[in-house]
């Protein structure tokens, strides 16, 4: 009888358990933040099924903040030498304080209207904590 192929594998590291898969060649381990298997099996089960729906997220993205999008955005008007000199002042006076020192996952369309609207206000865009 032909085994079936398997999408990823459970692991326990200390009292937590841990899934890894692959997409695109790419190994990803990840904590399932809990002490039972099924949850793992559940978290394993959505990863699959988010990389066989095209929707899958590296989960490291949660990790980045807009700092660092911010700091390539400026390169990339460095190395292309397009407007760099008007690109500079508004990312540092107008988006740093604002998108800054947020997590860019949560940055979503319902904030970047509420940043647009202070902008167009005259306001200076810096966010609620």
């Amino acid at each position: 009888m032909p085994k079936k192929p398997q999408f990823g594998s459970i692991r326990k590291r200390g009292r937590i358990f841990w899934i890894r898969y692959y997409r695109d060649g790419r190994r990803f381990d990840e904590s399932s933040a809990s002490q039972k298997y099924p949850d793992a099996e559940r978290l394993l089960r959505q990863r699959h099924a988010e990389i066989f729906a095209g929707i899958h997220a590296d989960p490291r993205a949660g990790r980045t903040f807009g700092n660092a999008f911010l700091d390539d955005l400026l390169v990339d008007y460095k190395v292309s030498g397009t407007r760099y000199d008007w690109a500079e002042p508004v990312v540092r006076v107008r988006l740093r304080p604002f998108f800054g020192a947020m997590r860019a996952s949560s940055v979503n369309k319902a904030l970047a209207q509420r940043y647009i609207s202070e902008a167009a206000g005259g306001r200076r865009c810096e966010r609620n904590h």
